[in-house]
């Protein structure tokens, strides 16, 4: 039976150097495949036929196919992979930019919420009447000034009930802009209080998402590493054949048939073996068939041992 003696190592070499991110050269090697199957076929069939099942299992054509097998699975849950690493990236980024457009957000506020006060602080003229010390006190000024109007009012030559009535309409006037500029500013400090806390928490379940999606792109690079273990392991699978391998069976015999000294030398021995007896015949086969089996040896030593 003549076959081509290089059709399985073009197909292991195929096998080998397929590349892991070109989806086209995996079908063009399909096709290759195809090509090849009718010349594969013959072979495995007639190894089917001639070993058990145990020699077929671990045969280095079973191993090419599954190798094939173990590629097209990678290849096919290669681009699933790669699209769900490439959103989860495009969602940790935009996770990421509005948590940095948030925290940019509230120092912008806070910074906002002190230029407030201080603003508010400065209307009216009220900057030396409501200013707070370095721990949030008020200062003494208001009693100063209230000591010194007293003292002028003590001093002056003129009514002190004309002066005394200007004061008092004057710190009503005061007390009265005061309490409302504090209400203003303590309802606005609540608002941005809460307006805080509202983006803190938000601060926070960004963060968590984010710690999420990076837990998942972890675990798919891991995924993705042992899948490339896989492959490699595969493509440097080792490719010798055994001896008995019927392509290397039916490559000796073809090389033979090409060979004009061995056909020479069997047309010779034929001969040899024609022109003997018939007892040398039989004695010629019996020796063959004792020193063919392992167990057809032991029983003949044991018999000539007994006898």
């Amino acid at each position: 039976m003549k076959t081509k003696p290089n059709t399985y190592t073009k197909d292991t070499n195929k096998i080998s150097s397929t590349p892991l991110t070109d989806n086209n050269d995996d079908d063009d090697g399909d096709n290759d495949e195809d090509n090849t199957l009718p010349t594969i076929v013959p072979l495995n069939n007639s190894r089917f036929n001639t070993t058990n099942d145990s020699d077929s299992s671990t045969s280095p054509i079973s191993l090419a196919t599954s190798s094939t097998n173990i590629i097209s699975l990678i290849d096919e849950q290669k681009p699933t992979l790669s699209i769900s690493t490439f959103s989860s990236s495009k969602r940790f980024h935009e996770l990421d930019k509005r948590c940095r457009d948030f925290e940019n957000a509230n120092n912008e506020l806070k910074q906002l919420n002190i230029q407030l006060e201080k603003d508010l602080l400065c209307v009216g003229g009220v900057t030396e009447l409501f200013r707070r010390g370095p721990e949030g006190q008020t200062s003494d000024s208001n009693s100063n000034e209230t000591i010194i109007i007293e003292d002028v009012l003590n001093q002056s030559s003129t009514s002190p009930a004309s002066f005394q009535s200007s004061f008092l309409h004057v710190s009503s006037r005061d007390t009265t802009s005061n309490e409302a500029l504090t209400a203003i500013v303590i309802s606005q400090r609540k608002r941005f209080r809460i307006r805080n806390v509202e983006l803190e928490n938000e601060n926070v379940s960004l963060k968590q998402q984010t710690n999420i999606f990076q837990n998942e792109m972890d675990k798919l690079r891991s995924d993705n590493i042992k899948l490339y273990e896989k492959t490699k392991f595969v493509q440097n699978y080792p490719t010798t054949r055994e001896t008995n391998d019927p392509i290397d069976r039916y490559s000796r015999g073809y090389h033979a048939s090409l060979d004009p000294f061995t056909n020479f030398t069997k047309q010779e021995k034929q001969k040899k073996y024609e022109s003997l007896k018939i007892h040398e015949k039989f004695a010629l086969n019996f020796g063959k068939f004792i020193l063919s089996s392992h167990q057809s040896r032991t029983f003949f030593v044991i018999y000539f041992i007994l006898v």
